[in-house]
């Protein structure tokens, strides 16, 4: 991956219940004509030199207020690295890393998010694994391959190495 572009790095939490059901947050996006939602895990950007399992457990507890210490996720189980060109021509260098966490069912809350990030993440469901893989096309589950995965660390363990996630340069 060449080290061009803005570094944009995030830490993201595949939370999982007792039932193998996935919590995803879903959110619109208006830049695509007929795009209903794209969902996605929690988590989100690392703020200054924090690292992106210190960002995974932050936004965990504000995107949902299950706190956890960043010591409890261990290690990253998954990792998603691209060129990305925003709409408002800014090149971004984006790695995203992925841990997985079992927990008991919960109702979110996101009382701990800005105003703006709360209009966004306004929706959450728990997706059962099988769901997570026949949304219709208007409809996108992120990462990319996110059932498979899931599916494979559930009857796996954890990875000696992260997964390169699909999609990834």
């Amino acid at each position: 991956m060449t080290s061009r572009g803005i570094p944009r790095t995030t830490g993201r939490v595949i939370v999982v219940d007792e039932n193998e059901q996935v919590l995803l947050f879903g959110m619109r996006d208006p830049e695509k004509v007929g795009f209903q939602r794209q969902w996605i895990t929690p988590g989100g950007r690392t703020n200054g030199e924090e690292t992106t399992r210190d960002a995974a457990a932050r936004e965990l507890a504000e995107e949902t207020g299950l706190v956890v210490s960043p010591n409890q996720l261990g290690s990253p189980v998954a990792y998603f690295e691209t060129l990305w060109d925003a709409p408002d021509g800014v090149v971004y260098h984006v790695h995203d890393d992925y841990w997985m966490l079992r927990t008991a069912s919960f109702s979110p809350d996101n009382s701990g998010l800005e105003p703006d990030e709360r209009a966004g993440l306004s929706v959450h469901r728990w997706w059962p694994l099988a769901d997570l893989r026949g949304l219709p096309p208007a409809e996108v589950f992120l990462p990319i391959g996110l059932g498979d995965l899931t599916s494979y660390l559930l009857a796996n363990g954890h990875p000696k190495e992260p997964v390169r996630l699909p999609g990834s340069n």
